[in-house]
């Protein structure tokens, strides 16, 4: 009888224990959509599909875009503008990504760090852009969007290996 009572005491107990925690989220998934909304973010401007890449950018109130360390772009608007001002110079603009790496923050936030090359020429101008990028994509409904982004020359190897 005594083992009854022990054994129904530990199934007791194990009943009451606190169940494991479901995986917060699904980390495939999150790395797959981020990825998939930079990889669509590095050949939509090279396609000339301007909507497309005015679209991959969230319209929300933590928006921000840094380049060279400054707010280029405070909201979705200013993007919106910055695209239609590249749209009118009539330049070719070609990305390319090397490096990405994207991990997974939430059910529906992502980091995302890569090395890019922007290359810009159009008849009157030509120039390149060698640089890092990182930023930070959400889930708004069913779309990644990019929440944040930075664009910045890498700093020389001299200066980057006193951190």
């Amino acid at each position: 009888m005594r083992i009854i009572l022990v054994a129904f005491a530990v199934f007791s107990l194990a009943a009451c224990a606190p169940k494991a925690a479901a995986p917060a989220n699904n980390d495939a998934a999150v790395i797959a959509g981020a990825t998939a909304l930079f990889n669509e973010w590095t050949i939509a401007g090279s396609e000339g599909r301007w909507d497309d890449l005015k679209d991959l950018y969230a319209d929300d109130s933590n928006f921000r875009w840094i380049e060279q360390g400054r707010v280029s772009y405070a909201n979705h608007d200013d993007v919106v503008t910055g695209i239609d001002m590249a749209v009118g110079t009539g330049a070719n603009i070609t990305t390319h990504a090397e490096n990405v790496s994207v991990t997974a923050l939430g059910p529906d936030a992502a980091a995302i760090i890569a090395d890019v090359r922007f290359e810009f020429s159009s008849e009157q101008f030509s120039f390149e852009f060698d640089g890092v990028f990182s930023g930070v994509a959400i889930k708004q409904g069913n779309a990644w969007k990019f929440l944040n982004g930075h664009l910045s020359e890498p700093m020389p190897a001299e200066e980057s290996e006193s951190y």
